[in-house]
């Protein structure tokens, strides 16, 4: 495993700088019209396929979709400002948004999709 995906003490998964670019380029989606519901579901699913093609033994609970509202809560506070009581990034977070149009979140943003994939047998 390498730093950016590692298990949190609590057997929590922390969320890596793959994870967040696609986080982020979800809510972009959502914030330009794209159904909530539906544009998260699909970020679970990706997100949940980048762990297995890791050879990651996840649960159900894995990057679920309330998992994914709450997160994207988090993202769009820190993009455009809008609250959210339940307001607690993790490691990261902040990080990425801070870099979201440079030359390294474009890097990023191919790289994440690639890992997302499905691996072909």
């Amino acid at each position: 495993m390498d730093a950016f995906f590692k298990k949190r003490g609590d057997n929590m998964w922390e969320w890596n700088k793959y994870e967040i670019v696609l986080l982020i380029e979800a809510v972009k989606q959502i914030n330009n019209g794209a159904a909530r519901g539906t544009t998260l579901k699909k970020l679970s699913k990706k997100l949940r396929r980048m762990a297995k093609n890791r050879g990651e033994n996840i649960g159900e609970q894995y990057r679920n979709y309330r998992g994914m509202n709450t997160k994207a809560h988090n993202i769009e506070y820190l993009m455009y400002g809008i609250e959210d009581k339940y307001y607690k990034p993790q490691p990261g977070f902040r990080e990425m948004v801070a870099i979201h149009g440079t030359p390294l979140y474009e890097k990023l943003l191919p790289e994440a999709e690639a890992l997302a994939c499905v691996k072909k047998k």
